[in-house]
């Protein structure tokens, strides 16, 4: 495949000016940002479009004439890139559009069975892949796609992950418009551009809901490049919020000390703050202090449970006190805390959500999510529910419908789709109409940190008195 340019999208979603989706909440994707930096590097002419408005983008199709057009996709976001693919096709009918993320790395034959849109699929990192799709001409010889042969579909043979991520640049993020991603922080009393920032690949613990794309084999940068590329972006934004994409923040506590004390000897704790994901056994006393005073605002940990049954069914290696133990830790740290639960879990009960629900309610966090089990192609989940394993039961493979969210794609035996969704608005209205949590939100002290739950719950509410399905 001979390839002058690269246009990658940041989104896979397009609107029309009657449709309602804020370009505000379009996350900065830095996988889309890192292999256009990749290619760069390699002397690629590369776009990136980073809007979902359908004129903007057909402009910038004009504009930018591809030879490949890279479209991502998480599961529940398929079917927009396949939409958003037709209209690439317009535009440039002898692009070759390829689509890449988790969806079609779990299912790269099937992904392009189901949508005659998209050319080939990329499975895993694709810094190096959409490189060879640029310089090979015979796409068998490209490793780690499935292609259409015909009426065929081909899958080559694997690709290794990146033995060293320094050898992929920083991010490109010249084409993005940060100035429509701006968030209010308390520590600078304003709103300031929020970007995502990577120090690792890769997720070493085997939980069952999760699929990983980068692998379970951790791989670092060197902290230097972490600190010199977090510099380089406040020279740019100046203040400047971030959050680390790694799948678990200091499970390394070597590395995450020796970046956190990069940040500190720069004086970028003055410029920036940021938040990460961790685990409650991971984290403990030296290095939340360390990390506060590089700039930590808050961890978000994945809890996922207030039953210590469930816990251990889930093969988490701790108890909900290793967790009040922990949010203990990082408040005392001055770090403030977000907890993730999931409803819905193999062999859960009513009595298990009530009490996770009741544990929720008294930790001392600001914000919570609570997600419905999904059976998200490529996990360990999704094989038990289609064995009915754990109880648990597929009720439709419509992509649309894999949202943590939305709660209609999977059940238990003795918990229906009704029955998790109830769970989930009560959880929810219960863990916010508490008095403490209004009287800071009325107060404004964690006014920004709790509009996402508080806008949720509304929206929650209004469902659960039209009787909608999430």
């Amino acid at each position: 495949m001979n390839c002058k340019r690269v246009v990658l999208f940041n989104s896979p979603y397009i609107v029309d000016k009657k449709d309602k989706l804020e370009e505000g909440n379009i996350h900065a994707r830095i996988g889309t940002a890192s292999i256009a930096a990749y290619l760069l590097s390699k002397g690629i002419e590369t776009h990136v479009i980073d809007s979902t408005d359908m004129n903007l983008i057909r402009a910038s199709l004009k504009q930018y004439p591809a030879d490949i057009v890279g479209i991502p996709a998480f599961t529940f976001e398929i079917g927009d890139a396949a939409t958003t693919a037709r209209l690439v096709k317009e535009v440039l009918p002898d692009a070759k559009i390829i689509v890449g993320g988790p969806h079609p790395t779990a299912l790269p034959v099937e992904t392009l069975k189901d949508f005659d849109e998209f050319d080939v699929a990329v499975i895993g990192e694709g810094e190096h892949t959409v490189e060879e799709l640029c310089r090979i001409s015979e796409l068998s010889d490209v490793r780690g796609i499935a292609f259409r042969n015909g009426a065929e579909i081909k899958v080559t043979r694997s690709r290794d992950v990146f033995k060293s991520l320094d050898e992929i640049p920083s991010p490109a993020w010249d084409d993005f418009d940060f100035s429509k991603r701006l968030v209010w922080v308390e520590e600078f009393n304003r709103k300031v551009p929020y970007l995502p920032v990577e120090s690792s690949r890769g997720c070493p613990f085997p939980c069952i809901f999760c699929f990983r794309v980068t692998g379970k084999s951790v791989r670092y940068r060197d902290p230097k490049k972490v600190a010199h590329e977090v510099e380089r972006l406040t020279e740019r934004f100046g203040q400047m919020k971030f959050y680390f994409v790694d799948g678990t923040f200091g499970i390394h506590k070597e590395f995450a000390s020796e970046l956190c004390d990069e940040f500190i000897s720069r004086g970028l704790p003055e410029k920036v703050v940021w938040d990460a994901s961790s685990r409650v056994d991971v984290v403990d006393k030296e290095l939340l202090i360390k990390m506060k005073n590089a700039g930590c605002i808050q961890l978000g940990f994945g809890i996922e449970s207030g039953d210590d049954k469930m816990l251990k069914i889930m093969g988490k290696n701790f108890t909900t006190a290793d967790v009040k133990e922990a949010i203990d830790m990082c408040l005392d740290a001055g770090i403030q805390v977000g907890g993730n639960f999931i409803l819905g879990y193999p062999h859960e009960t009513r009595e298990s959500i009530k009490q996770t629900i009741k544990f929720a309610k008294k930790l001392p966090i600001d914000t919570t999510n609570f997600a419905i089990m999904v059976p998200f192609p490529g996990t360990e989940v999704r094989e038990m529910a289609e064995r009915n394993m754990g109880g648990l039961k597929i009720l439709t493979n419509d992509w649309r419908y894999y949202g943590k969210q939305i709660g209609a794609t999977l059940e238990l035996n003795q918990l229906s789709q009704e029955d998790l969704q109830w769970y989930q608005t009560r959880a929810y209205l219960e863990f916010y109409l508490t008095p403490r949590r209004i009287i800071f939100f009325i107060k404004g002290l964690t006014f920004y940190r709790v509009w996402y739950g508080v806008r949720r719950l509304f929206k929650l509410i209004l469902y659960a008195l039209r009787g909608e399905k999430r």
